[in-house]
């Protein structure tokens, strides 16, 4: 590729990277999810890079949570589906077991321990602390940072926090980056679409 191990090529990766990675964004044209991103950006199949930061996103820079959030089909609402449809039809299923990130969070071991019974799999708590701490935001920050998860899994930007996927790690820090207003629609979203 005639560069440095450290030198961009441009769409965001170093060369000892770029011919491992996939920067490809066509998928964003498929289906009739981001209706609202569409009426706002063209598609396009390179990936917006940033070149300072060397990082890369399908999305425009100008997409905001907010826009996400109101996308009729892969938004918010869709979301909040998701989660629904299981909860409603858990007695279709041969077996289920609610875990919530506020329970993994507070008693980590103990609820990945819950999981793996539920699973089948008789793990020592040698490998499920291993587990934990291989899964915990510091490491998972650092794996981010490394690129370890590849160009879509990495901040785009990396010099402001909240472009990244490893963001907070904190139950409920969502409600600081949103004002009363939002909240409040989010909450009545909620209320209306998951089951009581």
């Amino acid at each position: 590729m005639g560069l440095n191990k450290k030198e961009n090529d441009g769409k965001g990766f170093t060369a000892d990277q770029a011919d491992k990675k996939s920067a490809n964004c066509s998928w964003m044209s498929h289906g009739a999810g981001l209706q609202i991103y569409f009426s706002k950006f063209e598609a396009q199949d390179d990936p917006y890079c940033d070149t300072v930061s060397g990082t890369c996103s399908c999305f425009h820079p100008d997409y905001t949570i907010l826009d996400f959030m109101k996308e009729p089909q892969g938004g918010f609402d869709t979301i909040c589906q998701f989660s629904s449809f299981f909860w409603q039809n858990r007695q279709k299923m041969n077996s289920f077991l609610l875990t919530k990130y506020e329970s993994l969070h507070s008693d980590t071991l103990g609820e990945l321990r819950r999981v793996m019974k539920f699973i089948g799999v008789d793990a020592s708590d040698k490998h499920l602390k291993e587990a934990v701490a291989e899964a915990s935001f510091n490491t998972m920050r650092q794996k981010e940072l490394n690129g370890t998860f590849g160009w879509r899994l990495t901040a785009r930007n990396k010099n402001d926090p909240d472009t990244y996927k490893t963001r907070e790690g904190k139950v409920g820090a969502y409600r600081q980056h949103f004002d009363a207003k939002t909240l409040q629609m989010m909450e009545q979203q909620m209320l209306s679409i998951l089951p009581k």
